[in-house]
């Protein structure tokens, strides 16, 4: 498909700015105030009623912000236009974690996360069980020394493999991994430790879209960890730089690329053009009119309501047609240049030993982009209960083009072999606490290239040791509650 970056009409940028998203807010900080229990709390009742006013005259302040732009707009490009929408969804974001805040318990979990994230609360503050469970930004899953052997094992069968089906001797001594979605390296920090224990070198680059967690993680480990390196933007981003001087392969991706932004974009305004109509109250025929006619005129939408209920049924006919004819044709864009570049990455030996996916976020997908970096071995951390990742073939304005059902080998790999993991859920329920946060189906899941030969990743038949146990293995008394799961390898009857 040929296409060229659309210019936004007035009339859409009008609507794409999120004017009704304020009341969402004051919808949630009113509503916090009327479910208020007297639970214990660091801060004082006055110093709570600072915090509101002062959130008050913020939450005016974003609405004002918003009108400025829906009617001074013009002198903007489209990516001026974009990120100046970028900058009030990151100020309305901060506003509601702001109202959280202001819940004794949402606000403890908030601050929690962040600190671990951006200001390297990391493994050295963890001295058991208990104090693993308070570290709610380090990893969704609970590693066990014997898991980072196994992953270890893994990568160094790869290794071995790699060597022997490379077109020349030229092979790097580190054990090269790269970590998708690594965030502040919290797994990257105990894989380089073991390997140091076990004495192979290695070679560790965690690629992440969170600028500020990756510069917080790349200061803090630049000294201590030089093997730690770091990467901002997606998988796909670093697979160009990877590529960049391959052709037709580095084609391919950055066309990919180009395209899922255009589709993404159309697609997302879309969205919010629709979700301004829902909110519009009262003025809901006059709202929905008017984008009916943008959503016509802007986006070439074939839109039937003849005998439609506008009201209850208008904005869902709106969703459909936009699915049909702009999400489906540039999903299946999207998924014919991914069977290009793995058919190009099939003519190629694997790029890096291991390539790890450390937990991907609830109803997202970057699989393609985990397999276009090329690992002899691919290494999955995943929630079998659907709360990591996509278990299903999205059909959503909201979801992006490129996304599909995760996890899935594609061209290039193989289901190898797969064992449970702990969650935070399963120490909870060794240390007798109540299950607070979502289902236990905890799985390390490994994929190798196509001709790779299965391995062993019991690490003792890769001449590793699993000396001792980590400090939250265990409870302030002394229980072990980070169980060791036996590897069961690959049956085709489990995955039909």
């Amino acid at each position: 498909m040929s296409f060229s970056p659309e210019i936004r009409s007035a009339e859409l940028r009008r609507l794409l700015v999120p004017e009704h998203d304020v009341k969402d807010i004051r919808s949630r900080l009113s509503k916090i105030n009327k479910n208020r229990f007297d639970e214990p709390s660091e801060v004082s009742e006055s110093e709570r009623e600072e915090r509101q006013t002062a959130l008050l005259a913020d939450i005016e302040n974003l609405k004002q912000k918003m009108s400025s732009l829906k009617e001074n707009n013009s002198h903007l490009s489209e990516e001026e236009f974009d990120h100046a929408i970028q900058v009030l969804e990151d100020e309305k974001q901060n506003l509601i974690d702001r109202v959280y805040s202001l819940d004794t318990v949402s606000g403890k979990i908030l601050t929690q996360r962040r600190e671990f994230l951006t200001e390297m609360q990391g493994w050295e503050h963890i001295s058991n069980a208990e104090t693993l469970l308070d570290a709610r930004g380090l990893l969704y899953w609970v590693p066990g020394k014997q898991d980072i052997a196994r992953i270890c094992a893994v990568g160094l069968h790869a290794y071995a493999e790699r060597k022997m089906h490379a077109a020349t001797g030229d092979i790097p001594e580190p054990l090269r991994v790269i970590d998708v979605g690594g965030g502040n390296a919290a797994l990257g920090q105990l894989l380089v430790e073991y390997a140091r224990e076990q004495g192979f070198s290695i070679e560790y680059v965690v690629v992440d879209t969170d600028k500020e967690i990756v510069d917080a993680a790349q200061s803090h480990f630049r000294e201590s960890f030089p093997e730690l390196k770091f990467f901002h933007g997606t998988g796909s981003d670093y697979a160009c730089e990877i590529y960049k001087d391959q052709e037709p392969l580095a084609s391919y991706i950055r066309e990919k690329q180009s395209l899922s932004h255009f589709f993404n974009r159309r697609c997302k305004d879309i969205a919010a053009i629709l979700k301004s109509v829902k909110g519009s109250g009262e003025n809901f025929s006059d709202t929905f009119s008017h984008a009916l006619d943008v959503l016509r005129r802007d986006f070439q939408l074939d839109i039937d309501l003849d005998g439609v209920d506008i009201l209850t049924k208008g904005i869902y006919h709106c969703q459909n047609a936009a699915i049909d004819q702009i999400f489906h044709p540039g999903k299946v864009e999207i998924e014919e240049l991914t069977k290009k570049i793995e058919t190009e990455l099939k003519k190629q030996s694997p790029s890096v030993d291991l390539v790890l996916n450390s937990w991907m976020m609830p109803n997202m997908d970057y699989t393609a982009d985990v397999r276009m970096l090329n690992g002899a071995a691919v290494v999955y951390a995943l929630n079998e209960s659907g709360s990591t990742g996509l278990n299903y073939r999205v059909e959503s304005l909201n979801s992006n083009v490129e996304w599909e059902e995760s996890y899935k080998p594609g061209l290039l790999y193989r289901e190898s072999a797969h064992w449970k993991i702990n969650t935070r859920n399963d120490v909870a329920k060794s240390l007798g606490q109540k299950d607070f946060e979502g289902n236990s189906y905890g799985k390390i899941r490994v994929q190798l290239r196509d001709f790779l030969p299965d391995g062993e990743y019991d690490p003792q038949k890769q001449e590793l040791s699993v000396r001792g146990m980590y400090p939250w293995e265990k409870s302030s008394r002394g229980k072990v509650v980070v169980k060791e799961m036996p590897i069961i390898k690959y049956d085709a009857s489990e995955w039909e």
